[in-house]
């Protein structure tokens, strides 16, 4: 009995090695590993793709994330699995996970993010090359530019998009993409927020087809173009389906209206010449009780006037409310007299549009472009 007692424990010892045997086989080939000590990295086929659109460039926004896949297949179409992968990056940004394994698939999903545009040289050429692979030597790789992020002009009240041609010229020598709004800034607040609004739509979607991935444009706007600004930025709409403006820089804006609104009611009979004035329901009763008062917080800002404007007082276009620094330059003579009031107010030749001509206000525009700005404080 003792000798048929150890026979069997023999073939169940034998059985188990074999079932053993064949469980940890089919568990190496479920694994890949069979294939991976059979196949060199040479003989592997690595794919990676994004999943955007075609695409030649990307703004130069830390939101402005872009996902990844990188396949592996062996030469018999079989997924390479529990591979480790290096992700890398050359130029402004970086890439998450930088290593990983790919999964049951032979895949992995990884994505880039490019640095801030305050963070290099817009001059320069700037060119993103992200490589997925195996090691140092075996990878597959995607190249595509960093280009900066877009600007859109928004002119003041009975003017048009010919008044930002110096600064415009000056800004794409410069290196930068820049959109002219040309709207009917007669209509009042609303309508005017609206074309600012469907423009930017547009031109985002225009972009995109051209293989452009944007989502953050700079707004710079003169005079009542920045009152349309502020509006569309703190509207409902934007905070629940645009927030897509990353800077707004304001040029001699009424921050606080005009008293020359009332003068300008003799001359002209709109709804913006009756929203200019300070006492105007756009300043009582629609910016208080928008967003921040009608700031966004989320924002960077920058403030410019000139000394002698005609048009908007210090104290007007001050944002002190929200600590934001407003730079004062000197630009042209003091003209406020009643008379040279009216024609500069209406005519191209007041300090009021010179700051649209001058160099020194291009060069301050330029390095706020390309610098952190302050976010205004966020009223109670």
């Amino acid at each position: 009995m003792s000798n048929f007692c150890m026979e069997l424990k023999k073939v169940f010892l034998v059985l188990f090695i074999v079932i053993t045997f064949i469980f940890n086989i089919r568990l190496l080939n479920h694994t890949g590993f069979l294939k991976k000590i059979t196949h060199p990295d040479k003989e592997l086929i690595i794919f990676t793709e994004s999943f955007t659109p075609y695409f030649a460039s990307v703004s130069a926004h830390p939101q402005n994330f872009i996902y990844f896949k990188t396949k592996i297949n062996y030469p018999d179409g079989t997924p390479a699995k529990f591979r480790r992968v290096h992700n890398k990056v050359f130029g402004q940004g970086k890439v998450e996970p930088e290593k990983s394994f790919t999964n049951k698939d032979g895949e992995i999903i990884f994505y880039f993010q490019p640095n801030s545009q305050e963070t290099f040289d817009i001059k320069e050429e700037n060119k993103i090359l992200i490589q997925s692979g195996l090691k140092d030597n075996y990878y597959a790789q995607i190249e595509f530019a960093l280009s900066p992020i877009p600007v859109i002009f928004v002119h003041g009240y009975r003017d048009d998009e010919s008044s930002f041609d110096h600064l415009n010229l000056y800004l794409s020598e410069s290196g930068f993409y820049s959109f002219k709004l040309n709207y009917d800034s007669t209509a009042g607040i609303d309508s005017a927020a609206n074309e600012l609004s469907e423009f930017i739509q547009q031109k985002k979607e225009e972009l995109f087809y051209q293989g452009n991935l944007i989502n953050k444009f700079t707004i710079i706007s003169h005079s009542y173009g920045g009152l349309v600004s502020r509006y569309y930025t703190s509207s409902l709409n934007y905070l629940h389906k645009r927030n897509d403006i990353h800077k707004l820089i304001f040029l001699s804006v009424p921050h606080k209206g005009t008293p020359l609104a009332t003068l300008g009611r003799n001359i002209f009979d709109d709804e913006t010449i009756n929203e200019l004035s300070p006492y105007s329901p756009l300043f009582t009763s629609k910016f208080p009780f928008m967003m921040n008062k009608g700031l966004n917080p989320d924002i960077q800002v920058g403030n410019i006037i000139v000394q002698y404007d005609e048009v908007v007082s210090s104290e007007s276009s001050e944002l002190d409310l929200w600590n934001i620094p407003t730079l004062m330059f000197h630009i042209g003579e003091d003209k406020r007299s009643i008379d040279t009031i009216i024609k500069g107010y209406f005519f191209a030749n007041s300090n009021h549009q010179l700051i649209l001509q001058n160099q020194k206000v291009f060069e301050k525009v330029y390095e706020m472009l390309l610098s952190k700005l302050p976010y205004p404080s966020k009223i109670q």
